[in-house]
């Protein structure tokens, strides 16, 4: 009798598999056409919306704080299957302020099941970011991250507004958070916002306090970015210099107390910080492809950092870390690993030196 019961109840469970529907990402969709993946493309005054996934049913998930920040070039599939395996199987959100949503069948392809929908939030005004339907996308999303492109544009149109209001919602309430280029330039307490355009090291060097130098803080609050300023593309871009002037007035401008801290990045390359404030170095190349992340500690007021004239200070700090690597944001060293590296920086007028690392400065 017992061995009959059983029989007729997994029969009835297939019947109702056939004819409800199937339990997919924790969410219940009906066999019929309107439950499949589908697009959905909205839009409004500044904004537009593009969906795709299981985009009329978007959900509430249990999510596990994080940040990426990646230094541009390739996008690193790793740090993308992290943010998604922390986001509870919920909805991905892309935001930029120009570009397409070609992120969406990138983020969907390496899910593979693991999302309810990816979608990309083009924000291009600030009456856009003003208003509540944008708000509202953000403030659902289980994962967000930050498109490349100009820095500025995000610093004009979004700060102050009702999107730097919903991500610090975000981030209080868990949500994993990255971004590449321009997206990790605005996630540090200090943002280089390229208000009248980027800035060469050389010329920073010669006069820290040069147009090209502009410096602004918080679009959002991220946890373990407090007194730091990032910098990407590091390696390729020649942006050491550019970094140390960035430091330098941090400290002579009292930003910070005593010490100011700096993240920077090469392409193809991301730093995974998790909710403990431990960074994992990754990339989709072997190291050897200058794809290292750099963390780099100033102390002290600089020797001269003014107006007009170029730059020295000295006994600058630098953690060279590669594919990996452990790198603890709350101690500020090294948890382990293999293929770090740790040397100092001089600058005497403008001119870079470097200790214990064979005359190089990266």
């Amino acid at each position: 009798c017992v061995k009959y019961k059983k029989m007729l109840t997994t029969l009835l469970l297939l019947v109702l598999a056939l004819n409800v529907g199937t339990i997919v990402d924790g969410t219940s969709h009906l066999a019929d056409p309107a439950a499949r993946p589908t697009t959905l493309h909205v839009s409004g005054p500044g904004w537009t919306y593009n969906c795709t996934g299981y985009c009329s049913a978007l959900k509430t998930t249990a999510t596990i704080p994080g940040t990426v920040l990646m230094g541009g070039g390739s996008d690193v599939d790793a740090a993308f299957s992290w943010m998604i395996d922390r986001s509870g199987r919920g909805d991905f959100l892309i935001i930029r302020a120009a570009g397409t949503d070609a992120y969406n069948p990138y983020v969907w392809q390496i899910a593979s099941g693991r999302l309810n929908s990816v979608a990309t939030l083009i924000i291009t005004s600030r009456a856009g970011a003003n208003d509540p339907a944008v708000h509202k996308y953000i403030s659902n999303a289980a994962a967000l991250w930050i498109a490349g492109g100009d820095q500025y544009d995000y610093v004009k149109y979004w700060n102050n507004t009702g999107v730097s209001v919903a991500l610090g919602q975000l981030v209080y309430r868990g949500v994993s958070m990255g971004g590449t280029s321009a997206g990790m330039a605005v996630q540090p307490q200090f943002v280089f916002t390229a208000a009248t355009g980027g800035i060469e090291s050389d010329e920073a060097l010669r006069n820290p306090y040069a147009s090209g130098v502009t410096i602004g803080q918080y679009l959002v609050r991220q946890k373990y970015l407090n007194g730091i300023i990032t910098d990407m593309h590091f390696v390729q871009r020649d942006r050491m210099g550019r970094t140390l002037v960035f430091v330098s007035r941090l400290l002579q401008d009292k930003n910070v107390s005593s010490v100011a801290r700096a993240i920077m990045a090469d392409q193809d390359s991301a730093v995974l910080i998790d909710q403990h404030g431990m960074g994992t170095i990754v990339s989709n190349k072997p190291n050897g492809n200058d794809n290292n992340v750099y963390f780099l500690e100033a102390e002290g007021k600089p020797e001269r950092c003014v107006a007009g004239q170029p730059l020295s200070i000295q006994d600058v700090r630098v953690t060279r870390t590669s594919v990996g690597d452990h790198f603890d944001l709350v101690r500020w060293r090294v948890d382990s690993g293999d293929s770090w590296h740790g040397y100092e920086l001089d600058v005497q007028n403008g001119h870079i030196s470097s200790r214990n690392n064979s005359g190089s400065i990266y």
